[in-house]
């Protein structure tokens, strides 16, 4: 992969303003798009409440945008698979940290965004910590692109077939 974008920040307070704003997709015409768990099921608006109180009682949040190459072509379950494995991996040895994501593939550079609570001590980072999670994220979107076009093609009908969409029918009209 050619490259992996990733932007953070870290703010003291709930994370309740991030997760309304990774809520919707704006390059989508601002499409509320799914928020997920660690383990990629959809979340509904009670489950992000109470990431939200978790955020308020932890104090603080980190933002974390992930914009791998868009000459990758990865399609949104990629990115969904990509998020998970990086943000496990990143977790690990975070025993407060917990997650939340939403993909946002609406516009010409698809991306995601993970809003993370925990303890400030787990969610600190210094400069070398952030080019780690840069190569982190560069390795994780790194597996779905070693896939030709055509290949990737193929598994893309095979899980059409197979694993059918989870998203359910949205109010757009919210």
């Amino acid at each position: 992969m050619g490259f992996v974008i990733v932007k953070t920040d870290f703010q003291r307070g709930g994370a309740g303003d991030l997760v309304d704003y990774i809520k919707y997709d704006g390059k989508a015409g601002k499409e509320r798009v799914p928020v997920r768990d660690p383990s990629g099921r959809d979340l509904d608006d009670a489950d992000l409440e109470r990431f939200v109180e978790r955020s308020k009682e932890n104090g603080i949040e980190r933002h974390f945008i992930v914009s791998p190459d868009p000459d990758a072509q990865l399609r949104s379950k990629d990115l969904d698979r990509g998020t998970r494995r990086l943000l496990s991996d990143w977790q690990s040895d975070r025993p407060s940290v917990s997650y939340v994501y939403a993909i946002h593939d609406g516009g010409e550079k698809p991306h995601v965004h993970t809003a993370v609570t925990g303890q400030e001590r787990d969610l600190r980072m210094d400069r070398t910590d952030i080019e780690e999670f840069r190569e982190q994220a560069r390795d994780a979107f790194r597996e779905a692109e070693r896939l030709p076009a055509k290949e990737r093609e193929s598994v893309q009908q095979r899980e059409q077939v197979s694993e059918p969409d989870r998203t359910p029918e949205r109010d757009h009209g919210e």
